[in-house]
């Protein structure tokens, strides 16, 4: 669940590695502009949150604000005995769109690769319910998918929103396949699979995206079948190959060419592959 105002957390998920830093500042935002919106009928369409060009301490950022998470829809893929498996906090760590994006750049930032993977996150923030407001009146956003109980406290004692704080990019270069294709296998080899590759969530030719990705170790592996594993892993190079398609840039790189193929160790219980290096989880045989 969000946290109450007067709860200080420095890393989140705070019940699973890996984990996001809380992002410093003082002053005020100032909210600039919406981005990346579709508008039907007059209003805002968004997916997982809304995403906002902001000033904080006089410097741009961008700054995506998440909606508020339901745990039972992380819990309904799964059967009856799954979900007896599972905590209430790993579903929401591994299924919220804001914690999964959490793990994500906590992945990215621990490993310290040299190479840019990504759109840089800077790290998370919770912003005062009582934005809210005023978030509509600026932008005409209102669904934030808050617990009908909370429409009914004044906006001081509601949750406050989580966002992450990210790097500001404005200009779109032409695609670069063989780049972006090594940058998404060295995140794989990290152990984190982004499961939505597709050109809306590149920014600037990189990923800017990972609110369905999953960062390794991940709860529902352990259900999955070998071929139902290596299925799911291999699912972002499809897309990959397909989005290159789709944008018309001739290159003759391609991602699907190899399949990843996923064991774990019978003796340590390590998940390694051909491609990837993934910590510790068991998949069910």
């Amino acid at each position: 669940m969000p946290r109450r105002k007067g709860t200080v957390i420095h890393k989140l998920p705070r019940c699973d590695e890996p984990r996001l830093e809380q992002f410093p500042y003082d002053h005020k935002i100032e909210f600039r502009k919406l981005l990346g919106q579709d508008r039907e009928q007059g209003g805002v369409i968004a997916g997982h949150g809304y995403v906002f060009s902001v000033l904080i301490d006089s410097k741009p950022f961008a700054l995506k604000m998440f909606k508020f998470y339901d745990t039972s829809d992380g819990r309904d893929p799964l059967t009856d005995d799954e979900n007896r498996q599972v905590s209430d906090e790993i579903v929401e760590a591994h299924c919220d769109p804001f914690y999964a994006e959490c793990r994500a750049y906590g992945r990215i930032k621990e490993k310290k690769c040299k190479r840019l993977l990504a759109v840089p996150c800077y790290g998370f923030l919770h912003v005062a319910a009582e934005e809210e407001e005023r978030l509509y009146e600026l932008f005409q956003v209102e669904d934030w998918n808050r617990q009908p109980d909370e429409h009914r406290q004044k906006p001081s004692d509601r949750s406050p929103f989580r966002a992450l704080v990210k790097q500001l990019v404005e200009d779109d270069p032409p695609l670069n396949p063989r780049r972006m294709l090594a940058e998404l296998r060295q995140l794989k080899k990290i152990g984190v699979h982004p499961m939505d590759v597709c050109m809306r969530n590149y920014k600037g030719g990189y990923l800017v995206d990972f609110s369905i990705a999953w960062t390794m170790p991940y709860f529902m592996t352990r259900f999955l079948s070998q071929r139902q594993l290596d299925s799911r892993l291999r699912r972002d190079l499809i897309d990959f190959d397909d989005l290159v398609k789709e944008s018309g840039v001739r290159t003759k790189v391609r991602a699907a060419t190899e399949p990843i193929i996923v064991r774990a160790s019978e003796t340590t219980g390590r998940i390694t592959s051909n491609t990837d290096d993934i910590p510790k989880l068991r998949p069910r045989k």
